[in-house]
């Protein structure tokens, strides 16, 4: 892995802009229809910290390290 790729792992936005968008889009339209349906915010959050944690986010604290992926050469 280059030096320029290690340090752009963590920015989907830099690298896959269009997929950043989408999945921005995706997180609005579902934070919207929580709205409608009244599912509270303070839930929905701690639904994506779950979901986080689960994922391996490695600036939750507590989290396991983050998995291995076949893209970073790990």
């Amino acid at each position: 892995m280059s030096e320029n790729t290690a340090r752009l792992a963590g920015y989907l936005d830099k690298q896959q802009p269009g997929l950043y968008q989408a999945l921005s889009d995706y997180a609005g339209k579902v934070t919207a229809e929580a709205d409608r349906t009244g599912i509270p915010r303070r839930t929905l959050e701690l639904l994506n910290y779950r979901a986080s944690q689960i994922n391996g986010c490695a600036f939750l604290p507590g989290s396991p390290s983050p998995p291995r992926h076949r893209l970073w050469g790990d």
